[in-house]
């Protein structure tokens, strides 16, 4: 059975970098890496962009609006 790692977040690029790193040094790996955007801006793309080549597994980026922190 596979199994798929849900990373959340929202507008910390630093700390997904940290965590992907983190990630990436386990010896027991998932199936896939899902990434759940509550809304960041473009600039936590970045490190997205980078581990989806890098993590040796899918990793999907799931975003959605920040619909809370626009009013």
């Amino acid at each position: 059975m596979k199994r798929s790692l849900i990373i959340a977040m929202y507008n910390r690029r630093d700390t997904l970098d940290r965590v992907l790193a983190g990630v990436s040094r386990q010896k027991v790996r998932s199936g896939k890496i899902l990434i759940a955007d509550d809304g960041s801006g473009h600039f936590a793309r970045e490190p997205f962009d980078r581990w989806q080549s890098d993590a040796g597994v899918p990793v999907r980026h799931l975003w959605h609006p920040d619909i809370c922190g626009s009013r």
